[in-house]
């Protein structure tokens, strides 16, 4: 993410429709920034089943535009507005309260999922996380013209550190150096 290409392309959109690399980039990162802001948060309903039912529901795979509100960008628009270093900034923050929270045990097992109305087991909404982290890393390296990052096949059942999800490969790949 510390890429200088992006950082260069930052304006362009010759990937993504309606998503310039700035805005891919803040999407991306903004995996991490969830994170931190739910994993200390108790959930007070259940978890769904598995997290495949979390795509079976989710809003935004079930439209068919890019206008439903469901894919609204304001939010990655106003934030790539905000400029390539407080996006680093951003990111960097999060990261490191998300590996605190994991290796002082203070993430939640349960966490509820505001935008979309359920709640999530940890494991299963990190994984959600990493779904995104995988996509969007491919988007990003491809706008950027630089090689996709190779992601493990396998996750670990257990995540005590956020190190142990976010693969060490991809922070190197884009440039940024895992801690």
């Amino acid at each position: 993410m510390e890429n200088p290409a992006v950082e260069r392309n930052r304006d362009s959109d010759r990937f993504l429709e309606r998503m310039t690399v700035g805005m891919l980039t803040c999407h991306l990162g903004r995996q991490l920034v969830r994170a931190a802001e739910i994993l200390p948060v108790p959930a007070t309903d259940p978890p769904i089943d598995e997290s495949a039912d979390h795509y079976r529901r989710a809003t935004w795979l079930l439209t068919d535009s890019l206008d439903d509100p469901a894919n609204d960008r304001t939010r990655d628009e106003s934030e790539a507005a905000a400029g390539f270093d407080a996006m680093v900034r951003r990111c960097r923050e999060a990261f490191d309260q998300v590996d605190d929270l994991l290796r002082s045990n203070r993430a939640q097992a349960t966490v509820a999922i505001p935008w979309q109305g359920w709640s999530l087991r940890r494991d299963d909404f990190l994984l959600t996380r990493l779904v995104e982290i995988v996509v969007h890393a491919d988007d990003l390296a491809r706008s950027i013209d630089v090689a996709t990052p190779p992601f493990p096949r396998r996750r670990s059942h257990r995540c005590s550190t956020f190190s142990q999800i976010w693969p060490r490969n991809v922070t190197v790949r884009l440039g940024w150096s895992a801690r």
